[in-house]
């Protein structure tokens, strides 16, 4: 999880350590309405999952989170150090980042978002091969009425080669 040391002013929020990824937190857990549940869509094939999907955390990484401008704001992570231990590497490597933009509008009930993560590391390759990864998501959502909510998401997952891997 979130593990930093950090600053925040009126300028943004900047973290260095663990931090949460933008493709995870802009919709993804936030607009499922069964996550933690058997029913969660990024365990089921409706969100993307895996280390750049909607489950991880860049360890060891920067990241700026800016203040809400009329509505827009942004959030930036990018991964620092290749650290591998005898378990487990980390989800972030060096060069690794997402990028994550939101706009709500309409006193809260209108939200848009669009995020990108360049996982350039990424562990389905061969043995030796840079294998960039590159997932990319857009998402709208309109709550109307206080009770009725209809949203739509849509990710691609695409590899160094420029072939699509999953659309979800």
């Amino acid at each position: 999880r979130e593990k930093y040391v950090g600053l925040q002013t009126n300028m943004g929020t900047v973290k260095l350590g663990s931090n949460r990824n933008p493709n995870q937190f802009l919709g993804g857990v936030y607009w499922d309405a069964f996550v933690t549940t058997n029913l969660e869509a990024r365990g089921n094939g409706g969100m993307s999952g895996g280390a750049f999907g909607h489950f991880n955390y860049f360890d060891n990484s920067l990241s700026y989170e800016t203040p809400n401008w009329g509505g827009f704001s942004a959030m930036l992570v990018y991964g620092l150090e290749d650290v591998t231990t005898a378990t487990t590497t980390t989800t972030a490597d060096d060069g690794d980042y997402s990028i994550g933009v939101q706009w709500t509008g309409l006193g809260g009930d209108l939200q848009v978002i669009a995020v990108r993560n360049e996982d350039k590391n990424n562990s389905s390759g061969a043995a030796g091969d840079l294998n960039i990864e590159e997932r990319n998501k857009l998402g709208v959502k309109y709550t109307f009425l206080k009770d009725y909510t209809v949203l739509a998401q849509f990710e691609q997952i695409k590899n160094d080669a420029g072939t699509t891997d999953a659309d979800v």
